[in-house]
C-alpha cells in the first residue's frame, strides 16, 4: 500500500493525541514530543517533567497553540523568548505567564496591542497604569472592565472607549452620562445612545438634535416634553441659523454681529441640506470675519455660539410654554 501525504498527517495528528497514553519511555523521547506538540501543541501536558522545561520543546508547543504555556515549567513561564513567542500565537499566553512577566510594562503592552481584554490578566499595579490602559481601550474598548476603579472614571479613557463604541455610555459612571460633551460624541456617532444619557440630557435639545440627526427613530428616548414639541423646536433653531446664513451672504455691519458662528452641522444634516454645509458656513465666517483659523475664530465662534443658543432657547420657551 502506498502512504500517501494525507496518511503520513493522519498519522501525525494520531500521534499527538496518542501522546497522552503513551509510555513513560515516548512521553520523554524528544524527538516523538516535538512531533506532537508541533502538530498539537497542548500535548505538552503529557510530556516528562524534563521536556516540560526543554525551551526547544515549549517554543514548537507555544507556536502551535498559546495554551500550551501553562504546561511549561515555571522557569519557562518566566521566559521572556517563550513568551513573547506565546503571545504572537494568542495573548491568552499572558494568563499563563509568570508574575514577573504580568508585571513587565513591555509585555503587557505588547499583549494589549493585539487584544484589549489581555488587560485582564496584567497585575493590579499595571491596571493602573495609565499608558497600559489607554493602550489596551484603544483596541478593544471592553478592556475599560479591566482598568483600576480610578482609571474607569478617568473621562479621557472613556471618551476613548465612546470613540470606538457609542454604547460604551451605558457602561460609564452616572456622572459621564450627565456629562453633555461625552454624551454629544457617543450620540453623534450613534443615535440610540440617548438611552443611556442622563435624564436632564434627554431633556436637551441639542444632545436630542444630534442623536436624532444620526438615527430619527432615536427620538423616543428623549423626554416626553422634548417629543411633543420636537418639530417646533428644531424649526425655530434651523431659522435662526438660515438668518445667519443669510447675515454672512450679505456681508454687510449690523446689529447682528454677535452671531458670527458657524451652524450646527447636525441641524443641516437632520433637514437634508448636506452633510458639507456646516463647513461651507465655516468658510463663510472666515471670509466675513478675517479669522480664518486659530484663536481668534474660536474666540468668535465661542461668543457667537453663546449668542445665538441663548436667542434659540428663548425661541423654544416659548414653544413649550
Amino acid at each position: 500500500m502506498k502512504v500517501t501525504r494525507s496518511h503520513r498527517n493522519m498519522g501525525l495528528v494520531h500521534l499527538a493525541s496518542a501522546l497522552r497514553y503513551s509510555s513513560t519511555e515516548l512521553r520523554a523521547d524528544k524527538e516523538v514530543v516535538l512531533i506532537a506538540v508541533t502538530r498539537k501543541g497542548v500535548v505538552l501536558r503529557y510530556a516528562s517533567v524534563e521536556l516540560k522545561a526543554d525551551k526547544e520543546v515549549v517554543l514548537a508547543a507555544v507556536a502551535q497553540s498559546a495554551y500550551a504555556l501553562q504546561y511549561a515549567s515555571p522557569v519557562l513561564q518566566a521566559n521572556r523568548e517563550v513568551v513573547i513567542a506565546a503571545l504572537h500565537q494568542n495573548v491568552i499566553a499572558l494568563k499563563y505567564a509568570s508574575d514577573k512577566l504580568k508585571a513587565d510594562k513591555e509585555i503587557v503592552l505588547a499583549a494589549v496591542a493585539q487584544d484589549g481584554y489581555a488587560l485582564g490578566y496584567a497585575t493590579e499595579e499595571l491596571q493602573a497604569d495609565r499608558d497600559v490602559v489607554f493602550a489596551a481601550v484603544a483596541q478593544n474598548w471592553r478592556a475599560v472592565y479591566f482598568a483600576s476603579a480610578e482609571l474607569r472614571i478617568d473621562k479621557e479613557v472613556v471618551l476613548s472607549a465612546l470613540t470606538q463604541d457609542a454604547f460604551a455610555l451605558e457602561f460609564a459612571a452616572a456622572k459621564f452620562k450627565a456629562d453633555k460633551a461625552l454624551v454629544l460624541t457617543a450620540v453623534a456617532q450613534n443615535g440610540y445612545a440617548l438611552q443611556f444619557a442622563s435624564t436632564k440630557l434627554k431633556a436637551d435639545i441639542e444632545v436630542v438634535l444630534a442623536a436624532a440627526a444620526d438615527q430619527r427613530s432615536a427620538l423616543m428616548f428623549a423626554s416626553a416634553e422634548v417629543q411633543m414639541n420636537f418639530d417646533a423646536l428644531t424649526q425655530n433653531l434651523l431659522a435662526a441659523h438660515k438668518a445667519l446664513v443669510s447675515f454672512l451672504l450679505a456681508a454687510r455691519p449690523s446689529e447682528e454681529a454677535g452671531l458670527i458662528s458657524a451652524a450646527r452641522p447636525t441641524i443641516w444634516k437632520l433637514e437634508g441640506l448636506g452633510k458639507d454645509a456646516g463647513q461651507h458656513v465655516k468658510q463663510l465666517i472666515a471670509d466675513f470675519s478675517g479669522a480664518p483659523r486659530g484663536q481668534a475664530w474660536v474666540n468668535a465662534y465661542i461668543c457667537a455660539h453663546a449668542t445665538v443658543q441663548r436667542r434659540c432657547m428663548m425661541r423654544c420657551d416659548e414653544v413649550t410654554e
